[in-house]
């Protein structure tokens, strides 16, 4: 189970990663579009 989603702006895409890994040292699961590529649908890679 998801516990935090991240949405923003590519332009901040290192203030989500850090965010994200901010979260995931304290146990939280995290999901946020990193590994998503250009025509993907963001359901079939989470």
């Amino acid at each position: 189970m998801i516990d935090v989603f991240i949405s923003y702006g590519s332009e901040d895409r290192l203030k989500a990663a850090i965010l994200a890994e901010l979260f995931s040292e304290i146990g939280w699961n995290v999901w946020w579009d990193k590994k998503i590529l250009g025509g993907d649908e963001w359901s079939s890679v989470r």
